[in-house]
């Protein structure tokens, strides 16, 4: 019985740790754009976003609009399972900017989803 207790014990640790581990892997800066559509022309919007922890399932980190009426800086925080991120960006003093949310998938380097209502890539 004490052989399966210390079995089941390693185990866990080894689950715990890869989980970390992988984790650990997204911290860092990544950037890309997303595209809005007006009715005469099309904006490109640029992305820079830092995931600076992720600690059981917590994220934390910043995000910047560059270009377009809600260009600036925000706070970021949110959840991570998996390889899934649902995201919220912080607060703005601007009218309709801030508090914006973000469900993204992590694959190989990349986040794929959604900015509010529009198609996001960002790239390490």
């Amino acid at each position: 019985m004490n052989r399966l207790n210390a079995s089941v014990s390693g185990i866990c640790f080894l689950l715990f740790f890869s989980l970390s581990f992988a984790q650990q892997d997204l911290l860092g800066n990544y950037s890309g754009t997303f595209v809005v559509e007006g009715s005469r022309k099309s904006t490109s919007i640029g992305v820079q976003m830092q995931i600076a922890s992720v600690e059981g399932g917590n994220v934390t980190g910043g995000f910047k609009l560059i270009g377009g009426g809600c260009a600036g800086d925000y706070a970021l925080s949110g959840k991570l399972s998996g390889d899934q991120f649902a995201l919220r960006t912080g607060p703005s003093e601007k009218q309709g900017c801030g508090n914006v949310g973000m469900k993204l998938t992590a694959k190989g380097g990349k986040l794929t989803g959604t900015y509010g209502k529009y198609e996001i890539e960002l790239s390490k």
